[in-house]
């Protein structure tokens, strides 16, 4: 019997050929690349106002040391969550066109933008996404998302 056939009759589509794909990893490098970039400009930007409004002598190296781990530690985490949560996008991944959905094609939520974020806080996550045959990364398969073209045709087969 004809797939079309059965689709027509049941107002869906039976095949998994409109599940969006994965993009590729040299596009996911270009999205990892721009995004450090963000991230180094952003540290440049706290060190120039450390550097500007902070006389010299009345920040301890110790005072100094916590507010620069902390904007380390919490950057990543707070810019790749609200990004992804909000836009679908990190900066990143608007200048490649490309978009973060749930594995078929639902918007993000902030729970697994903010989800993906923590685990990109594991050892060598980055190597994942180089590694995997379809350049999905841990921080995709463990919260069930990937990164897509943003103008590729996404059908939710479970509305």
């Amino acid at each position: 019997m004809d797939l079309d056939i059965i689709d027509d009759l049941v107002g869906g589509t039976t095949s998994r050929n409109n599940e969006p794909q994965p993009v590729s990893k040299s596009i996911r490098f270009a999205n990892y690349a721009v995004d450090k970039l963000v991230y180094v400009v952003w540290i440049l930007i706290l060190i120039g106002i450390d550097e500007w409004f902070i006389p010299e002598n009345t920040v301890s190296q110790e005072n100094f040391s916590l507010f620069g781990g902390l904007n380390l530690f919490l950057f990543p985490i707070l810019y790749y969550a609200s990004m992804e949560a909000i836009f679908g996008q990190t900066l990143g991944k608007m200048v490649t066109k490309t978009k973060v959905v749930m594995h078929y094609g639902d918007d993000v939520t902030f729970g697994y933008a903010f989800l993906r974020s923590l685990v990109r806080l594991v050892p060598f996550y980055q190597f994942s996404v180089l590694l995997g045959g379809d350049g999905r990364g841990w921080h995709d398969a463990w919260t069930q998302t990937m990164v897509v073209q943003k103008n590729q045709p996404v059908q939710n087969d479970f509305v």
